[in-house]
């Protein structure tokens, strides 16, 4: 079987083995390409869900800013500081989570990852984040694409993906138009759409885990899977059926 196929079962394998110290992870943050001289983009919210027990976690501008008293209208021009408390709170989380795994959506660069949050909490509060090992880390999208394919859903695939498993959900936000929430200060709703995708990933996974994640496409292995728990299932309903009726013939019989 092929290398990245054989990485996404071991990845499967693992988040089965220890689910319960399992965490997902999503954030978001201001435009990569707003002008900023070249800054790295601030950070509007984090949400972490406990994979097992499916509770989560917040920390957000808006939430943050509430905590601390910091009028609504107050919490642009207040941005910094606020995002420094929400990363500080976050790096508390993270300190007692040790030996956890962090379940992501392509969180595996500077440019957008693990590495961008570790970077803005240095930059704003001059200490060196708690280090989340990689690994610990499990890449959701990277798992996917190893077990379908990398075409397994059209382009963009988190709306796709959920286009063929129920529907966009509920507070969903395209990507282009979180820039603009971002820009127009619309934080609870940049949260909002956070939440719906740390939740999205969650069901993703215990789909996955099923083997009940719909795809437009999959790879041969998982066809092959397919098309095998198909012939079990008509087996198993077929075996069913034949012994349902042996079991009337016999109560009919034993009621002569």
């Amino acid at each position: 079987m092929g290398t990245a196929y054989n990485r996404a079962r071991s990845a499967l394998e693992k988040i089965k083995k220890h689910r319960k110290k399992c965490l997902v992870i999503h954030y978001a943050c201001q435009s990569l390409y707003d002008d900023r001289e070249g800054l790295s983009p601030s950070i509007s919210n984090i949400v972490v869900k406990d994979f097992d027990k499916e509770q989560t976690i917040s920390f957000a501008a808006h939430l943050t800013a509430e905590k601390h008293h910091i009028d609504k209208d107050k919490i642009k021009e207040n941005f910094d500081e606020i995002e420094k408390l929400l990363l500080e709170e976050f790096y508390d989380f993270v300190r007692n989570k040790s030996g956890h795994i962090w379940l992501h959506w392509n969180m595996k660069n500077i440019h957008y990852g693990f590495e961008t949050l570790a970077h803005r909490y240095n930059i704003l509060t001059g200490k060196s984040a708690p280090h989340i090992d990689v690994e610990d880390r499990i890449n959701i999208a990277g798992t996917l694409f190893g077990l379908y394919g990398e075409n397994y859903v059209s382009i963009p695939h988190i709306p796709k993906l959920m286009e063929a498993n129920g529907g966009i959900r509920r507070d969903f936000v395209p990507g282009i138009e979180e820039v603009e929430l971002f820009k127009n200060s619309e934080y609870a709703r940049l949260h909002g759409s956070t939440l719906s995708k740390v939740n999205f990933f969650g069901d993703v996974l215990e789909l996955t885990l099923d083997r009940k994640l719909k795809t437009e496409k999959a790879t041969i292995f998982i066809r092959i899977e397919r098309a095998t728990d198909h012939v079990l299932a008509k087996v198993i309903g077929l075996v069913a059926s034949v012994y349902a009726i042996i079991d009337i013939i016999l109560k009919i019989g034993g009621s002569q």
